[in-house]
């Protein structure tokens, strides 16, 4: 567990703080810095007051999801898992979360075949939440990015909807899966990860999950419009997170950790129509540092407390 999280940050995170180094130096430092000094900062705390409690609205859902699977962890337990899967929220479309069924098999010796869907569903309504966000500001304010976005995420919902459910193709893809080396060390059994996806391909649980993650992801995007008032700049809530949530859309089909340099670079292209490049640089950046890097850190804090106890 250790050997599979800290040698990926390891390699991941000095190339993160490079590319914002690079961007900074692109985008005029000294400009940067000046944006930041205008910075309404009794925002701060709203932000990041909403970013923790969307954090506690998705450990339920994922309360609830693992109740689907038929384990049931006490509120304390199910939140601090949450909190530790967190750390691995950077890795290629958040994949790396699966450390969250590596604790599970650790501390109550569940299966982790029993617990990869869960992160696979996690994702999916993360997936579905954007998209359907992005497509309905389309049609209150045109953007051809944004359409394209739109597109992407629909096509990709419909090819993982075909895959966890019709049965055929769910089976060639678990084979495909389990001939991946990473696959194999894990010692992952497919009629148990297959029963498991079954349990949670519920239509009543999947409409019910994803209006609760298209519900928590507008709360997130609220927090992403406050980052933007920090700057005084005010585009409206639903320009704001159409322009937010397309270059999400963007960085994830890029499969690069976080998405970073493609979220960034679409975001700081898109407002850079209407503000300063260094102003447009310097709000991407407050706007990641308090969402995905402030979730990292959160997550890396309950990992460590989570991993000691282990040990």
């Amino acid at each position: 567990m250790n050997k599979f999280s800290f040698k990926s940050a390891l390699i991941v995170i000095p190339l993160i703080i490079l590319f914002y180094i690079l961007i900074s130096i692109y985008a005029d430092i000294e400009k940067i810095l000046q944006s930041f000094f205008t910075i309404k900062f009794e925002y701060v705390i709203f932000i990041l007051s909403i970013i923790f409690f969307s954090m506690f609205l998705r450990s339920i859902l994922q309360s609830i999801l693992l109740k689907k699977i038929g384990i049931q962890l006490s509120f304390k337990e199910n939140f601090k898992l949450f909190l530790a899967g967190l750390v691995m929220i950077i890795t290629p479309g958040g994949s790396g979360q699966i450390i969250k069924s590596i604790f599970l098999k650790k501390q109550y010796d569940f299966p982790i075949s029993k617990t990869i869907p869960l992160i696979f569903y996690e994702r999916f309504y993360d997936l579905i939440a954007i998209t359907s966000i992005i497509s309905i500001t389309v049609f209150v304010i045109f953007r051809f990015e944004s359409l394209i976005a739109s597109l992407i995420g629909i096509i990709f919902c419909l090819f993982l909807t075909v895959i966890s459910t019709k049965q055929i193709f769910l089976k060639k893809t678990l084979i495909f899966l389990g001939k991946i080396r990473f696959s194999k060390s894990l010692e992952i059994d497919f009629d148990t990860m297959s029963a498991s996806i079954k349990s949670l391909n519920e239509k009543n649980l999947i409409f019910k999950s994803a209006l609760f993650c298209f519900l928590i992801t507008l709360l997130e995007g609220y927090a992403i419009y406050l980052g933007f008032l920090a700057f005084g700049i005010d585009f409206g809530f639903l320009k704001t997170i159409q322009f937010f949530y397309t270059s999400i859309i963007f960085g994830a089909v890029s499969f690069l950790p976080g998405g970073v340099g493609v979220v960034e670079g679409s975001l700081v292209t898109m407002l850079s129509n209407n503000l300063e490049l260094s102003t447009s640089t310097a709000i991407v950046m407050f706007v990641r540092l308090t969402t995905i890097w402030f979730a990292t850190l959160v997550g890396f804090i309950s990992f460590l407390l989570l991993f000691l106890k282990l040990k």
